[in-house]
Order: structure tokens, then sequence, then C-alpha cells
């Protein structure tokens, strides 16, 4: 890696396959992150390293930090990427600790649906309960959501449709 670049400030953090650092960019005097990954000089560059410069290198969603440059030297491969002040482990752990929600920070937990959606029928307002749960292990499956009654009668979600009769067949 150029050495002149980057001026490392602090080290953010080590895992099993990289270090991260809080640098400045001496050109643009931005804040920067830098993930080094070290290489294997037998095997090179980590397949999962591959993946993840493809995905951030295509994503540019206003919530995933960006990546900035990729710089590959024959021990290090270093990913450049959008300096972000908030250490999300701790971020997430105060989720946890914030516990159950409320009227506040999910307002639809305790209020009637059916009151507040009168348009969809009983069946639908169960289904969105069970959308709704908070523990994930208590909300519904994708295949069970699927599965439900709700899904199964179309009279019962849409009143204005009428049930096809079956004919009967002539002996």
């Amino acid at each position: 890696m150029n050495e002149t670049r980057y001026l490392k400030l602090e080290k953010l953090g080590d895992g099993t396959y990289a270090t991260i650092f809080k640098d400045k960019n001496l050109l643009t005097n931005e804040t920067v992150a830098l993930k080094e990954i070290h290489l294997d000089l037998e095997e090179g560059a980590p397949s999962t390293a591959i993946r993840e410069i493809s995905l951030m290198k295509e994503l540019r969603l206003p919530n995933i930090v960006k990546l900035y440059d990729v710089i590959h030297t024959e021990k290090i491969l270093t990913l450049v990427f959008e300096y972000v002040n908030l250490d999300f482990k701790k971020y997430m752990d105060s989720h946890v600790v914030n516990g159950t929600p409320n009227d506040m920070t999910w307002p639809y937990v305790k209020q009637d649906l059916a009151k507040k959606f009168p348009m969809i029928d009983l069946l639908g307002i169960d289904l969105v309960k069970k959308m709704l749960q908070y523990q994930p292990k208590l909300r519904i499956s994708v295949r069970d959501a699927l599965n439900h009654p709700y899904f199964q009668d179309n009279t019962l979600s849409n009143p204005g449709l009428k049930k096809k009769k079956k004919k009967k067949k002539k002996k």
C-alpha cells in the first residue's frame, strides 16, 4: 500500500482474517476505515474477501458504508471504506438492553389493528398480527404466512369476488 496516502490514527478492531484501522486520507483529508486482510502467499485473496468487494462495489444505499478503494499488495489486501463513527456491536447490544418495544418505540404493538385497518378482514388482521411479532421465534415464517387461511379463500380477503361454483360433470 502507498504509505504516504493514508495516516493511521488508531486501531479499531482485530478479527481472524483482518484488522480494521481508522486512517486519514492525506490527499482528501477525509477520515476513512481501512480493513487490512493479510494474505496467504500460497492461496492469495480469500474468496470471502472477493465476494465482499464485489458486493460492496455494487451497493449504493444510504445505510451501507461505501467502499472507496481496494489496494492489493503481495502480503495485504486493503479495503478503504467510508468511516462511520459507530460501534455496531455496542449499537446492537443497546437494542437488546432496551427490551420489548412499547407504544413509543413501536406504535402498532398495542393498537387495535381491526380499528386501524377496517378494510382488512379478520383473517387478514390475524396474519398481520403474526407478521408484526417482535420476537423472531414467535413471528410467522414466510412459508406459514403464504399458507395462512387469509390466502386460501379469495372471498374473505376480497369481498367483491364470488366463489366459482364447481360444475357438475354430466354422466
